[in-house]
């Protein structure tokens, strides 16, 4: 049963990799009472993350390695196992130290189900995951531990700001560079992307986990009416406010069914989270706190590509060079901010 898997770049020794991630799997597996049955076979290899499929004697089972920069997502699942149940798949072993993940097998997603074109199902992806959200509101310091970063809604416009600075200075014929009207119009909305920040800040609701790509992927759909939809995939993970995670359902939910972000027929994916967290401010704040909620979720997104696009990785694939930046500039179209460019 030699492996067939190639060493992900990230590794410091690719030559021993698979074998020694062979044998880690097998002593994880024992204590579970399985045995593996063939050899690990490579499912997906992502410049930041290697999914590799592992028959046994009960089932597949899933391993997964994390670049540096998200490495947390192991410990992440482990405390999220302890602290709110079903959310996650329990794991069935954890090297933190290495980001090791292995994984039971969670069955088919809920985009598997094809129904990502139906408001309702988006709206108890979301309105389940703020429910979760919630309770680890509670439980930050527990999720700082485990190493995830934290980008709140107070810090959100310096972060932008800065962020913005930086990448102002690339270089021309660096492939992480801007085009210098893009960042001019990102800098002339600059105060009314503050102001959406500010309401959304305002509102007063504690970080907590922002899942960071939730989308229908990432949900395992339930076996039964009444079981948990746990979620995966959570190497994007940060601490925020937790209506940052409206960002991406709505983008997949929009795409999906051909419209845009503020289509009225899509408010039941709002509702969904807003119903959550009606009972700790004030519900038409709420409402009106929405456009920053996009806006944040667009610096989490770009946090998290700035952390995976290392210069090797830029290197290896040009076409990611920009992720990071281009998340930034995203905010610039975002309904219902107003960008009174003559203030700038």
């Amino acid at each position: 049963m030699t492996p067939s898997v190639e060493a992900p770049d990230w590794c410091a020794d690719p030559k021993s990799w698979p074998a020694e991630v062979a044998a880690w799997v097998d002593a994880m597996l024992r204590p579970a009472g399985r045995v593996r049955t063939g050899a690990p076979e490579q499912v997906e290899r992502r410049p930041w993350a290697i999914v590799l499929r592992i028959p046994t004697d009960r089932g597949t089972v899933w391993f997964k390695d994390n670049v540096t920069a998200q490495r947390h997502e192991a410990a992440l699942v482990a405390t999220l196992s302890s602290l709110v149940p079903g959310a996650v798949l329990d794991p069935i072993a954890v090297d933190g130290d290495r980001g090791w993940l292995l994984m039971p097998d969670g069955g088919c997603t809920v985009h598997d189900l094809r129904r990502d074109t139906e408001v309702e199902v988006w709206a108890e992806v979301v309105g389940r995951w703020a429910a979760t959200a919630r309770a680890l509101a509670d439980h930050t310091g527990a999720l700082t531990g485990s190493g995830v970063d934290v980008l709140g809604a107070g810090d959100a416009l310096a972060y932008l700001q800065r962020r913005t600075e930086e990448i102002a200075m690339i270089a021309a014929d660096d492939p992480a560079a801007v085009a210098p009207e893009a960042l001019t119009g990102l800098r002339k909305a600059m105060p009314a992307l503050g102001d959406a920040l500010g309401a959304l800040d305002r509102l007063g609701l504690p970080d907590t986990l922002v899942h960071n790509d939730l989308h229908t992927s990432n949900v395992f759909a339930p076996g039964a009416p009444d079981a948990s939809w746990a979620v995966f995939d959570l190497g994007d993970a940060l601490l925020s406010s937790p209506l940052a995670d409206l960002l991406v359902p709505l983008r997949f939910a929009a795409r999906a069914r051909g419209t845009s972000l503020d289509d009225p027929e899509l408010a039941p994916v709002v509702d969904a989270a807003f119903d959550v967290w009606a009972d700790a401010t004030d519900p038409a704040a709420l409402r009106a706190a929405l456009p920053g909620a996009l806006v944040l979720g667009c610096l989490c997104r770009s946090e998290s590509w700035r952390r995976i696009v290392t210069p090797s990785v830029a290197e290896a694939a040009p076409e990611l060079a920009t992720a990071s930046p281009d998340w930034l500039l995203e905010t610039v179209a975002l309904p219902g901010v107003t960008h009174a460019t003559d203030r700038a």
